[in-house]
């Protein structure tokens, strides 16, 4: 009985183990994605700025 014990505890930590890399990845994952977004906004914001820069000289061109 004591070698199943065993066994189940040792299953429990590789289990535990095998959570807690799980864990880890999936804060990665967030924080990249995070990133990412933080990136993708300003990427838009620097295009919508070069657009609205465009249009102005565009309007000034237009309508003296």
């Amino acid at each position: 009985m004591d070698s199943i014990g065993g066994k189940i505890e040792s299953l429990g930590g590789k289990i535990d183990v095998l959570g807690n890399k799980i864990d880890q990845a999936r804060v990665e994952i967030t924080y990249e994605i995070r990133v990412s977004r933080d990136n993708f906004r300003s990427h838009l914001d620097e295009r919508i700025s070069t657009i609205e820069r465009e249009l102005s000289l565009i309007k000034a061109k237009v309508i003296p």
